[in-house]
């Protein structure tokens, strides 16, 4: 057995649920994490790991069958929220309840802006971690996919691992880039990423996300 210390890597983050107790409670900080879990009440529900400016975690669970919890996962989606990004809950409304007939619904929205990333925890061992393993997690469901047994041939090229990346890992270094100033929305995205290689060195291929990563966020504009 290796002598390595495991204590001594980045820790899973352990926070408080932060309680939605009256309209216009808002909590917000750097979305560090995202897990499937079960409340006090047995249901299913989808809690969001956010870090404050403090350092301090907090979670935002988010039952399953909730019109918050598709609120946010929709907005999330449309507009690509990816770990990093320094997001928002917020209690805004009450609506009628179509789980429970005669109660009302607390109505949580995600507030989100694209260009604020945490760089610093893109480039802390954290975030780092938390990006690989993502990333992994995803490489491993594209590896272990298997196309149904009825399903039929159609025309054109099959996709490939290698043309498109999805990565979150990649859309991080892409914001980060962008942020930082090295490129801008004018740049197609061939030319945005040759912009990056160029400037780190590196070829943006995975196994160099994390380097990548780490030399952008000493990026100055000249």
């Amino acid at each position: 057995m290796q002598d390595v210390n495991v204590f001594d890597s980045p820790q899973p983050p352990n926070g408080e649920f932060f309680k939605f107790a009256q309209i216009g409670d808002a909590i917000q900080g750097t979305f560090v994490g995202k897990r499937d879990a079960i409340d006090g009440f047995g249901s299913p529900q989808t809690v969001f790991i956010l870090k404050d400016k403090n350092g301090v975690y907090h979670n935002i669970g988010l039952n399953q069958q909730s019109v918050s919890l598709k609120i946010v996962e929709e907005r999330m989606l449309k507009e690509g929220a990816e770990l990093g990004h320094i997001i928002g809950f917020k209690y805004d409304a009450q609506a009628d309840s179509k789980k429970q007939p005669g109660t009302k619904a607390k109505v949580i929205n995600l507030y989100f802006d694209r260009k604020l990333i945490d760089q610093d925890w893109l480039a802390s061992p954290e975030g780092i971690e938390a990006l690989a393993s993502t990333d992994a997690i995803r490489q491993e469901q594209y590896n272990n996919f298997e196309a149904p047994r009825d399903a039929a041939p159609v025309g054109g090229a099959l996709p490939t691992a290698e043309g498109h990346p999805t990565h979150e890992a990649l859309d991080a270094i892409r914001m980060l880039a962008k942020t930082k100033g090295l490129t801008n929305d004018a740049l197609h995205q061939e030319e945005a990423d040759r912009a990056i290689a160029t400037y780190t060195g590196l070829p943006l291929t995975e196994g160099n996300y994390t380097a990548t990563i780490i030399k952008l966020t000493s990026y100055v504009p000249a």
